[in-house]
Protein backbone atom coordinates (compact mmCIF):
# COMPACT_ATOMS: atom_id res chain seq x y z
CA UNK A 1 0.00 0.00 0.00
CA UNK A 2 1.54 3.62 -1.05
CA UNK A 3 1.89 6.14 1.64
CA UNK A 4 -1.05 8.04 0.02
CA UNK A 5 -3.20 5.56 0.05
CA UNK A 6 -2.45 4.87 4.03
CA UNK A 7 -3.08 8.37 4.15
CA UNK A 8 -6.14 8.41 3.07
CA UNK A 9 -7.82 5.44 4.97
CA UNK A 10 -6.41 7.18 7.85
CA UNK A 11 -8.36 9.95 6.94
CA UNK A 12 -11.79 7.53 6.13
CA UNK A 13 -11.48 6.04 9.39
CA UNK A 14 -11.06 9.34 11.35
CA UNK A 15 -14.26 10.71 9.68
CA UNK A 16 -16.17 7.55 10.44
CA UNK A 17 -15.60 8.12 13.77
CA UNK A 18 -17.13 11.48 13.73
CA UNK A 19 -19.92 10.10 12.27
CA UNK A 20 -19.07 10.53 8.52
CA UNK A 21 -19.15 7.63 6.23
CA UNK A 22 -17.13 7.06 3.02
CA UNK A 23 -16.34 4.78 0.66
CA UNK A 24 -15.39 4.46 -2.92
CA UNK A 25 -11.85 4.97 -3.95
CA UNK A 26 -9.40 7.49 -5.17
CA UNK A 27 -8.71 6.64 -8.47
CA UNK A 28 -11.46 8.51 -10.34
CA UNK A 29 -10.88 12.03 -8.94
CA UNK A 30 -12.97 11.81 -5.92
CA UNK A 31 -11.12 11.55 -2.73
CA UNK A 32 -12.68 10.99 0.52
CA UNK A 33 -11.87 14.13 1.57
CA UNK A 34 -13.75 15.59 -1.61
CA UNK A 35 -16.33 13.43 -0.43
CA UNK A 36 -16.68 14.58 2.84
CA UNK A 37 -17.07 18.14 1.97
CA UNK A 38 -19.23 17.98 -0.80
CA UNK A 39 -21.68 16.07 1.81
CA UNK A 40 -21.60 18.82 4.21
CA UNK A 41 -21.76 21.54 2.09
CA UNK A 42 -24.91 20.16 0.42
CA UNK A 43 -26.18 19.41 4.06
CA UNK A 44 -25.61 23.20 4.86
CA UNK A 45 -27.17 24.48 1.70
CA UNK A 46 -30.09 22.33 2.53
CA UNK A 47 -30.03 24.02 5.70
CA UNK A 48 -30.08 27.36 4.11
CA UNK A 49 -32.56 26.46 1.71
CA UNK A 50 -35.03 25.23 4.39
CA UNK A 51 -34.77 28.14 6.56
CA UNK A 52 -35.74 30.38 3.47
CA UNK A 53 -38.81 28.45 3.42
CA UNK A 54 -40.62 30.47 6.55
CA UNK A 55 -40.37 33.47 7.94
CA UNK A 56 -39.79 32.75 11.32
CA UNK A 57 -35.90 32.10 11.95
CA UNK A 58 -35.05 33.46 8.55
CA UNK A 59 -31.50 33.72 7.56
CA UNK A 60 -30.37 31.40 10.32
CA UNK A 61 -29.97 27.26 9.85
CA UNK A 62 -33.95 25.97 11.23
CA UNK A 63 -33.57 24.66 14.93
CA UNK A 64 -31.66 27.48 16.21
CA UNK A 65 -32.78 29.88 18.68
CA UNK A 66 -31.00 33.29 18.50
CA UNK A 67 -29.97 35.69 20.76
CA UNK A 68 -31.96 39.21 21.69
CA UNK A 69 -31.34 41.62 19.19
CA UNK A 70 -30.18 39.37 16.72
CA UNK A 71 -30.95 40.48 13.87
CA UNK A 72 -31.80 44.09 14.19
CA UNK A 73 -35.04 44.41 11.45
CA UNK A 74 -35.58 47.15 9.42
CA UNK A 75 -39.08 47.18 8.98
CA UNK A 76 -41.90 45.10 10.02
CA UNK A 77 -44.75 46.61 8.29
CA UNK A 78 -46.92 44.16 5.82
CA UNK A 79 -50.46 46.11 5.64
CA UNK A 80 -52.11 42.88 3.38
CA UNK A 81 -52.25 39.99 7.09
CA UNK A 82 -50.06 37.26 5.23
CA UNK A 83 -47.35 37.37 7.33
CA UNK A 84 -44.95 38.63 5.15
CA UNK A 85 -43.33 41.66 5.16
CA UNK A 86 -43.67 44.77 2.36
CA UNK A 87 -39.96 45.32 2.35
CA UNK A 88 -37.78 44.20 5.45
CA UNK A 89 -33.68 44.06 6.06
CA UNK A 90 -32.62 41.42 8.75
CA UNK A 91 -28.62 42.57 9.39
CA UNK A 92 -27.14 39.57 11.36
CA UNK A 93 -23.58 41.05 13.53
CA UNK A 94 -21.46 39.34 16.18
CA UNK A 95 -22.14 40.42 19.23
CA UNK A 96 -24.90 39.78 19.57
CA UNK A 97 -25.68 37.39 16.94
CA UNK A 98 -23.56 34.07 18.68
CA UNK A 99 -25.08 30.88 19.44
CA UNK A 100 -22.53 28.99 21.96
CA UNK A 101 -24.13 24.61 21.39
CA UNK A 102 -24.44 24.81 17.71
CA UNK A 103 -22.80 21.08 17.21
CA UNK A 104 -21.06 21.08 20.39
CA UNK A 105 -19.37 24.38 19.27
CA UNK A 106 -20.31 27.95 18.33
CA UNK A 107 -21.87 29.16 15.17
CA UNK A 108 -22.01 33.13 14.44
CA UNK A 109 -23.67 35.03 12.05
CA UNK A 110 -22.85 38.02 10.03
CA UNK A 111 -24.49 40.10 7.08
CA UNK A 112 -27.93 41.09 5.38
CA UNK A 113 -31.25 38.90 4.76
CA UNK A 114 -33.71 40.89 2.68
CA UNK A 115 -37.47 39.47 3.19
CA UNK A 116 -39.82 41.42 0.89
CA UNK A 117 -43.36 40.78 -0.56
CA UNK A 118 -43.66 41.22 -4.71
CA UNK A 119 -47.16 41.29 -4.91
CA UNK A 120 -48.40 43.24 -2.15
CA UNK A 121 -51.36 40.93 -2.23
CA UNK A 122 -52.11 38.54 0.75
CA UNK A 123 -50.00 35.39 -0.21
CA UNK A 124 -47.62 33.01 0.58
CA UNK A 125 -44.80 34.50 -1.58
CA UNK A 126 -41.96 36.48 -0.91
CA UNK A 127 -38.85 37.17 -2.44
CA UNK A 128 -34.99 36.98 -0.57
CA UNK A 129 -31.81 38.57 -1.36
CA UNK A 130 -28.98 37.06 0.25
CA UNK A 131 -25.52 40.07 1.36
CA UNK A 132 -22.62 38.49 2.40
CA UNK A 133 -24.72 35.97 4.55
CA UNK A 134 -21.88 34.35 6.46
CA UNK A 135 -22.54 31.08 8.74
CA UNK A 136 -18.94 30.49 10.80
CA UNK A 137 -18.62 27.42 12.87
CA UNK A 138 -15.99 26.48 14.96
CA UNK A 139 -16.18 22.94 16.07
CA UNK A 140 -13.76 22.22 19.00
CA UNK A 141 -12.91 18.93 17.82
CA UNK A 142 -11.35 20.71 15.07
CA UNK A 143 -13.25 18.05 12.22
CA UNK A 144 -15.80 20.20 10.40
CA UNK A 145 -15.47 23.91 11.05
CA UNK A 146 -16.22 26.49 8.33
CA UNK A 147 -17.55 29.18 7.52
CA UNK A 148 -19.61 30.03 4.19
CA UNK A 149 -20.62 33.45 3.28
CA UNK A 150 -23.72 33.17 0.37
CA UNK A 151 -25.00 35.82 -1.83
CA UNK A 152 -27.89 36.12 -3.87
CA UNK A 153 -31.56 35.55 -4.44
CA UNK A 154 -34.43 32.68 -3.34
CA UNK A 155 -37.89 33.21 -4.78
CA UNK A 156 -40.42 31.30 -2.60
CA UNK A 157 -44.35 30.11 -3.80
CA UNK A 158 -46.54 27.89 -1.88
CA UNK A 159 -49.67 27.29 0.14
CA UNK A 160 -49.90 26.01 3.75
CA UNK A 161 -49.53 22.18 2.83
CA UNK A 162 -46.92 23.05 0.44
CA UNK A 163 -44.01 25.24 -0.96
CA UNK A 164 -41.36 25.73 -3.72
CA UNK A 165 -38.05 27.88 -3.70
CA UNK A 166 -36.07 28.98 -6.81
CA UNK A 167 -32.68 29.53 -5.75
CA UNK A 168 -29.61 31.61 -7.39
CA UNK A 169 -26.69 31.84 -4.93
CA UNK A 170 -22.93 31.94 -4.69
CA UNK A 171 -21.30 30.53 -1.50
CA UNK A 172 -17.83 30.94 -0.68
CA UNK A 173 -16.90 28.22 1.96
CA UNK A 174 -13.95 28.05 3.50
CA UNK A 175 -12.36 25.52 5.66
CA UNK A 176 -9.01 25.84 7.91
CA UNK A 177 -5.59 24.90 6.34
CA UNK A 178 -7.76 24.54 2.34
CA UNK A 179 -8.14 26.78 -0.01
CA UNK A 180 -11.55 28.68 -0.64
CA UNK A 181 -14.13 26.62 -2.36
CA UNK A 182 -16.87 28.75 -4.56
CA UNK A 183 -20.12 26.77 -4.98
CA UNK A 184 -22.84 28.09 -7.31
CA UNK A 185 -26.00 26.65 -6.98
CA UNK A 186 -29.41 27.35 -9.80
CA UNK A 187 -32.28 25.32 -8.79
CA UNK A 188 -34.89 24.73 -6.52
CA UNK A 189 -36.61 23.13 -3.18
CA UNK A 190 -39.83 21.69 -2.89
CA UNK A 191 -41.53 21.09 0.81
CA UNK A 192 -44.65 19.26 1.45
CA UNK A 193 -45.92 19.23 4.92
CA UNK A 194 -46.51 15.83 6.63
CA UNK A 195 -49.95 17.40 7.95
CA UNK A 196 -51.50 19.48 5.64
CA UNK A 197 -52.24 22.98 6.95
CA UNK A 198 -49.05 23.13 9.46
CA UNK A 199 -46.33 25.23 6.87
CA UNK A 200 -47.05 28.54 8.74
CA UNK A 201 -44.73 31.47 7.79
CA UNK A 202 -44.56 32.98 11.38
CA UNK A 203 -44.32 29.50 12.50
CA UNK A 204 -40.94 26.84 12.50
CA UNK A 205 -40.75 24.65 9.89
CA UNK A 206 -43.26 21.17 10.26
CA UNK A 207 -42.03 18.30 9.55
CA UNK A 208 -42.31 17.30 5.97
CA UNK A 209 -40.44 16.42 3.01
CA UNK A 210 -37.88 18.43 1.07
CA UNK A 211 -36.37 17.71 -2.60
CA UNK A 212 -33.24 19.10 -3.96
CA UNK A 213 -32.44 19.29 -7.48
CA UNK A 214 -30.45 21.79 -10.05
CA UNK A 215 -27.40 22.49 -10.89
CA UNK A 216 -24.22 23.51 -9.23
CA UNK A 217 -20.80 23.77 -10.04
CA UNK A 218 -17.83 23.48 -7.18
CA UNK A 219 -14.22 25.57 -7.85
CA UNK A 220 -11.71 25.06 -5.69
CA UNK A 221 -8.01 25.07 -6.80
CA UNK A 222 -7.64 22.12 -9.14
CA UNK A 223 -10.92 21.25 -8.81
CA UNK A 224 -13.81 22.36 -11.14
CA UNK A 225 -16.80 20.10 -10.73
CA UNK A 226 -20.23 21.09 -12.60
CA UNK A 227 -22.89 18.52 -10.40
CA UNK A 228 -26.43 17.70 -11.60
CA UNK A 229 -28.23 17.49 -8.10
CA UNK A 230 -30.96 15.09 -7.66
CA UNK A 231 -33.32 13.77 -5.21
CA UNK A 232 -33.60 10.10 -5.36
CA UNK A 233 -35.46 9.49 -2.26
CA UNK A 234 -37.09 12.51 -0.40
CA UNK A 235 -35.73 13.84 2.37
CA UNK A 236 -37.39 13.88 5.79
CA UNK A 237 -37.48 17.06 7.84
CA UNK A 238 -37.82 16.22 11.51
CA UNK A 239 -38.23 19.23 14.10
CA UNK A 240 -38.35 16.46 17.22
CA UNK A 241 -34.58 15.94 16.35
CA UNK A 242 -32.22 17.06 18.98
CA UNK A 243 -30.30 19.60 18.06
CA UNK A 244 -30.13 21.29 14.91
CA UNK A 245 -29.13 19.04 12.23
CA UNK A 246 -33.06 17.37 11.51
CA UNK A 247 -32.75 15.89 8.21
CA UNK A 248 -33.47 11.94 9.62
CA UNK A 249 -33.80 10.02 6.08
CA UNK A 250 -33.42 10.74 2.27
CA UNK A 251 -31.09 10.58 -0.46
CA UNK A 252 -29.35 13.06 -2.84
CA UNK A 253 -27.11 12.26 -5.72
CA UNK A 254 -24.14 14.72 -7.26
CA UNK A 255 -23.79 13.55 -10.77
CA UNK A 256 -20.26 14.86 -13.00
CA UNK A 257 -17.87 13.89 -15.43
CA UNK A 258 -14.69 13.37 -13.60
CA UNK A 259 -11.08 12.86 -15.28
CA UNK A 260 -13.13 11.90 -18.27
CA UNK A 261 -15.66 8.94 -16.41
CA UNK A 262 -19.25 9.30 -15.28
CA UNK A 263 -19.72 9.40 -11.69
CA UNK A 264 -22.50 10.04 -9.18
CA UNK A 265 -21.81 10.89 -5.43
CA UNK A 266 -24.56 9.23 -3.46
CA UNK A 267 -25.28 10.92 0.23
CA UNK A 268 -27.64 9.14 2.19
CA UNK A 269 -28.81 10.70 5.40
CA UNK A 270 -30.24 7.49 8.17
CA UNK A 271 -30.71 9.81 11.17
CA UNK A 272 -31.13 12.81 13.69
CA UNK A 273 -27.91 14.53 14.14
CA UNK A 274 -25.84 13.24 11.48
CA UNK A 275 -23.89 13.92 8.42
CA UNK A 276 -24.81 11.98 5.52
CA UNK A 277 -23.23 8.78 4.50
CA UNK A 278 -21.49 8.94 0.92
CA UNK A 279 -20.64 6.57 -1.86
CA UNK A 280 -19.08 7.11 -5.28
Amino acid sequence: MSRCDLLLSALALALAACGVTVSGGSSDGVTPTLQFELATAVHDELEALASALVVAGSGAPPGVSLPAGCPTVSSTAGGDGDGVPDDATLTFASPPCSVSGFLGGSLTLSGTYRLRDPSGGNSTAFDVAMTDLRWSYTDPAAVRSYMVTRTGTVNRLGSSDAASLAASLTAVRNRPNRAAATIGIVGGLGFTAEVAGSLRLDQPLPAGRLTLDGNWTWRRSTEDLSLTVATTVPLRYDPSCPGPHRFSAGRVELTDQVQGRQGTLVLTWNGCGTDPATRW
